[in-house]
C-alpha cells in the first residue's frame, strides 16, 4: 500500500509540475483524478475477476460481491484522490513559497 501511495504522490507531483510549467494553473482537479484512477482500476479488475476468473453470474450472492467491491473501489478512489491532491497542494505551496517578487 505504501508503494502504491508513493507512486501516486510522485505521479501527481510530476503532472502538477508539468501543468504549472506549461502555464496551466488549474491543477487541483487533475491531481485529484490521478489519485482516483487507482480506485477505478481496482473496480475494473474486480469486475474482470468476477466474470472471467471466478465465473460468477450477477445473481444472488454475487450481488453482495459487487456491492462490497463497489464500496472498496469508492474508498480507494476517495483515499488516493485525497493523497494525490494533498501531495500536490503541499508541492505547490512549497514551490510558491520560494518565489521572490522584487
Amino acid at each position: 500500500m505504501w508503494l502504491l501511495a508513493t507512486i501516486v504522490v510522485l505521479l501527481s507531483v510530476l503532472t502538477t509540475y508539468l501543468q504549472l510549467q506549461a502555464g496551466n494553473h488549474n491543477w487541483q482537479w487533475r491531481s485529484f483524478w490521478i489519485g482516483t484512477s487507482v480506485g477505478f482500476y481496482i473496480g475494473a479488475y474486480a469486475l474482470y475477476y468476477m466474470h472471467y476468473e471466478a465465473k460468477m453470474d450477477v445473481i444472488g450472492a454475487e450481488m453482495v460481491y459487487l456491492i462490497w467491491t463497489g464500496f472498496a473501489a469508492f474508498n480507494f478512489c476517495a483515499f488516493f484522490g485525497m493523497v494525490s491532491f494533498s501531495a500536490s497542494a503541499v508541492f505547490v505551496a512549497e514551490l510558491f513559497s520560494h518565489v521572490r517578487i522584487d
